[in-house]
């Protein structure tokens, strides 16, 4: 991996780049290896920010153009925007659910179908969380992998 740093006097806002040929897991291994990439998220609740470790989210979710991740005991909010998350976290066992939600695989205790051929992700905490029809294939085929 090649790392280079360039000074710019002009810059306002300190960026990180990676450019790769293909995202692989081996690639997301050297980015978490250098703390480019960690197993936590930070997130604000008011003027506080929290460390969370990724094990410990439930699903992120979008509310009126604001994104929150939850966890069983609080709710988070974060600068992030849910494809980035969705990028971030693309060979975890997260997974987008719906438009607005994604969801910790890890998290879900079973999952049931629903009206419409959509489906229910029942959390280990009892909430439940709709699966759209637009994701329904992509969880069944993640499901049916064995990657959960």
């Amino acid at each position: 991996m090649l790392i280079k740093i360039i000074e710019d006097p002009n810059v306002a806002r300190t960026e990180i780049r990676v450019v790769c040929r293909k995202r692989t897991p081996e690639l997301y291994d050297e980015l978490t290896d250098l703390g480019v990439i960690a197993d936590t998220f930070v997130g604000r609740i008011g003027n506080d920010i929290h460390f969370i470790e990724l094990q410990d989210i439930l699903y992120f979710e979008t509310v009126d153009d604001n994104i929150f991740f939850y966890t069983e005991k609080e709710v988070y909010q974060t600068n992030l925007r849910l494809y980035i998350i969705e990028e971030t976290l693309e060979n975890t066992l997260f997974q987008r659910i719906s438009k607005s939600i994604i969801v910790n695989l890890r998290k879900v205790s079973c999952i049931q179908p629903a009206e419409h051929s959509k489906l229910v992700a029942i959390l280990r905490s009892g909430e439940k969380l709709i699966v759209s029809r637009h994701y329904v294939h992509e969880i069944k085929e993640k499901l049916r992998c064995g990657n959960v």
